[in-house]
C-alpha cells in the first residue's frame, strides 16, 4: 500500500527558503530537515488558520519526534504552536470583524467557538488585549476617522 502524502507536507522547498528568511534566527542549532518541518507547520497554519486540527494532528504529519518539533517551533517561530494557532485564528476573526458583514456570533461559529461565546470573547481578548465587542467599537472609530482624513484631502 502506498504511503499517502498529507497536504502539509506538500510544499514546495522555495517556499519553506522564502519563509525560512522571514523567521527569526534561533540560537539553538536544529538539523534541515527538523527547521523545514517548523516552517511547514508555521505555513500549514498560516494558510489554514481556521482549521481546527489539534497539536497532536498536525505533529503527525511531519516525520520529526513530537518533543522535537515542539520545541523548536517555539524557539523559531517565538511561541508554542498552539499559541500560534491562537494568534492566526484571532487575527482572522479581526479582519472578519472589520469587514462588519458578521455579527460576533457569527464570528464565533466561523472560528469554531459554536455556541460557547464568552469562550471566543475570553480567547479573543487573550490575543488583542480587548473583548470583541469593544474591538468592534474601537475599530469603527479608527475607520471614520481614516474616512474623515481622506475625504479632507
Amino acid at each position: 500500500m502506498k504511503n499517502k502524502t498529507l497536504p502539509i507536507v506538500e510544499l514546495q522547498e522555495n517556499t519553506i527558503a522564502k519563509t525560512r528568511l522571514l523567521m527569526p534566527v534561533s540560537p539553538k542549532y536544529y538539523s534541515t530537515a527538523v527547521v523545514d518541518a517548523v516552517f511547514v507547520l508555521k505555513h500549514y497554519i498560516d494558510e489554514h488558520p481556521l482549521s481546527r486540527k489539534t497539536v497532536p494532528d498536525l505533529l503527525l504529519q511531519t516525520t520529526i519526534g513530537q518533543n522535537m518539533i515542539r520545541n523548536a517551533f517555539r524557539e523559531i517561530v517565538g511561541c508554542t504552536i498552539i499559541h500560534y494557532q491562537l494568534q492566526k485564528r484571532f487575527e482572522t476573526a479581526a479582519a472578519l470583524l472589520s469587514e462588519e458583514r458578521h455579527t460576533i456570533q457569527q464570528v464565533a461559529v466561523i472560528c469554531g467557538y459554536r455556541n460557547r461565546l464568552p469562550n471566543f470573547s475570553i480567547d479573543f481578548k487573550k490575543i488583542h488585549g480587548a473583548a470583541p465587542r469593544e474591538w468592534c467599537k474601537t475599530d469603527r472609530e479608527k475607520s471614520i476617522t481614516s474616512r474623515e482624513k481622506i475625504k479632507s484631502l
